[in-house]
């Protein structure tokens, strides 16, 4: 029985943990993972995601109620602060205000995410909320970049299209860039959230680099505090976005993951 089966059939709390013990005593290099939960900024209770791990990164919705409080108060326990950048989607319905979509001007969609930008003076990156239509387009993607590239931010695809242009254009334009792996709760019920957590482990257990993307729910943040109070860093290292390594090595495995 592989070990990821072993995490599989048990609860994630203290089976993961033991289970990571057992991968540091035999394994010499430490794999990393990081974890962004994103959509914050509309509710109040999303200020429960500040009993998490400060290595976990808050990307922030622009225009919204709660988010200048939260950034100001995550920023000071120690966690990154993203922008959460509402994209067009294919499905075409209307999103937040601050969406950029495909029918802007070059010099619209600088000006919007200029905008979105200001609001929150702690965000060291972005990434995309929605976007399966305009992360697919090159010029878009390229006037977004230059504005990235301007205020020295990351960008992290949220791959919400297979078909992505993102990284690629990123690394044409110098911007620090990296990929969503995993979709921690997709399913918003606990047992289903940590099927995916496992899955996060399994990956970093191959020695890959692997971001996992989750949303401000209770039953999300009830597994990760189920996990990272018992969490001691060994075989795998749970780190801050900008702590791993850049575009090119996640281009590499962009074939191998889709």
């Amino acid at each position: 029985m592989t070990l990821y089966k072993k995490i599989k059939n048990k609860s994630l709390g203290l089976a993961c943990f033991m289970a990571l013990q057992i991968i540091g005593l035999t394994t010499p290099v430490q794999a990393e993972i990081a974890i962004i939960i994103d959509d914050v900024g509309y509710r109040a209770t999303d200020k429960a995601l500040l009993s998490l791990p400060p290595e976990i990164t808050l990307s922030i919705l622009p225009h919204t109620p709660y988010g200048k409080e939260l950034a100001d108060l995550a920023s000071a326990r120690g966690h990154e602060i993203m922008l959460h950048l509402p994209m067009e989607s294919l499905s075409g319905r209307t999103l937040e205000p601050g969406t950029l979509y495909s029918s802007m001007t070059e010099q619209q969609i600088t000006q919007t995410l200029e905008n979105a930008i200001a609001q929150y003076p702690q965000i060291i990156g972005v990434n995309n909320h929605m976007g399966s239509k305009l992360t697919q387009m090159t010029a878009p993607m390229q006037a977004i970049m230059r504005v990235l590239k301007k205020h020295n931010l990351y960008f992290v695809d949220s791959r919400t299209s297979s078909a992505s242009q993102a990284l690629v254009v990123a690394q044409q334009l110098g911007v620090t860039a990296y990929r969503r792996h995993v979709f921690l709760d997709n399913e918003v019920d606990e047992a289903a959230i940590q099927r995916q957590f496992n899955k996060v482990l399994h990956l970093a257990t191959k020695k890959q680099t692997v971001i996992a993307i989750g949303h401000p729910h209770p039953a999300t943040i009830a597994v990760l505090q189920k996990f990272f109070t018992q969490y001691t860093a060994n075989a795998i290292a749970l780190q801050r976005v900008s702590d791993l390594a850049p575009a090119q090595s996640q281009l590499a495995q962009l074939s191998k993951q889709n």
